[in-house]
């Protein structure tokens, strides 16, 4: 299932414009762990960089070994337990 190339995704952060709305919906996506340790950042950059390496981690693992949600939170789970 893995691609037949490179695959690299990249966000430069002081330039992405968030909308509240937009990280509002993107803390809805992760996991209740992970937003408690994201929220203990000081500086909201630093909070947002946080998340959206969050978000791409779960893009990477949708787009390239293809799981769903349930599954992401079951891996995610299997990880942190060990």
């Amino acid at each position: 299932m893995s691609p037949q190339f490179p695959l690299r995704w990249a966000v430069h952060v002081p330039t992405a414009k968030c909308t509240r709305s937009q990280l509002q919906t993107a803390t809805q996506i992760v996991q209740e762990d992970e937003l408690k340790r994201i929220n203990r950042f000081v500086f909201r950059r630093d909070a947002e960089s946080s998340l959206i390496g969050r978000l791409l981690l779960r893009k990477c693992l949708k787009e390239v070994l293809g799981l769903s949600r349930s599954e992401e939170r079951r891996v995610g789970k299997e990880c942190r337990s060990r």
